[in-house]
């Protein structure tokens, strides 16, 4: 039994494409999956994942936007690892 894979499966552009259908979906839609992504940030061998609220997108300029609250420990890593 075969079993069928999605259109964009090992194309990078189609690839490209669906992950900003996937955050724009994220970004319409409190329910979608991409609404509270995991961030990832890291210093050398020190990473660190927390779960942000997708607040806005650029395609054109490959930005993305999330909500934090600034007394979280996520928020003092990311000061760290610039």
């Amino acid at each position: 039994m075969e079993i069928k894979k999605p259109d964009y499966y090992n194309d990078l552009d189609k690839i490209y494409l669906k992950t900003w259908d996937l955050l724009e979906n994220g970004l319409a839609n409190r329910n979608a999956p991409f609404h509270i992504p995991v961030f990832i940030s890291g210093n050398q061998n020190i990473f660190d994942g927390r779960i942000v609220v997708l607040r806005g997108i650029d395609q054109k300029t490959k930005k993305i936007w999330f909500h934090s609250d600034i007394r979280s420990n996520k928020v003092k890593i990311l000061k760290t690892t610039r």
